[in-house]
């Protein structure tokens, strides 16, 4: 299932990466969140897919995933 090896993925490279935020406000850009919209706006078309092929209950929501 891709939304599953997505989030796999993602914690992986989240866990690997917790500097990031700190790196970017000391580049000089400190609003980060074009970072938060992209990961969302991912999760969001994974889990869309996912819940129109069955493979996800159609109560599950993006900020659900990301508590996992």
């Amino acid at each position: 299932m891709a939304l599953g090896a997505w989030l796999s993925a993602a914690t992986a490279q989240i866990s690997t990466s917790r500097g990031l935020t700190a790196s970017v406000v000391a580049a000089g850009s400190a609003d980060a969140s074009w970072c938060h919209r992209a990961l969302e706006a991912a999760a969001a078309s994974l889990l869309d897919r996912a819940q129109r092929h069955r493979s996800v209950r159609p109560d599950v929501s993006v900020p659900q995933l990301s508590n996992l």
